[in-house]
């Protein structure tokens, strides 16, 4: 079996930095990422394979987003 793991972005937690920073409102433009903003309404996926099978697992999920991304999905 094996396991991928992808770290988070800090600006996945706005929430978390306002307090840090003992911000109300907006964020400051470098607490901000734009990918971030664009996909966070976004279905997460968790995927599980057989270590054997991961490429053709991270082809087929990578295929999947693209098509989602196209509107063909």
């Amino acid at each position: 079996m094996a396991l991928g793991r992808a770290t988070a972005h800090a600006a996945k937690f706005p929430d978390v930095i306002r307090q840090a920073l003992s911000v109300d409102g907006k964020l400051p433009e470098p607490a901000v990422h734009k990918s971030i903003e664009a996909v966070k309404d976004l279905c997460q996926h968790v995927r599980l394979c057989d270590c054997t099978k991961l490429a053709p697992a991270l082809t087929r999920a990578m295929q999947s987003v693209t098509k989602y991304r196209k509107g063909s999905a």
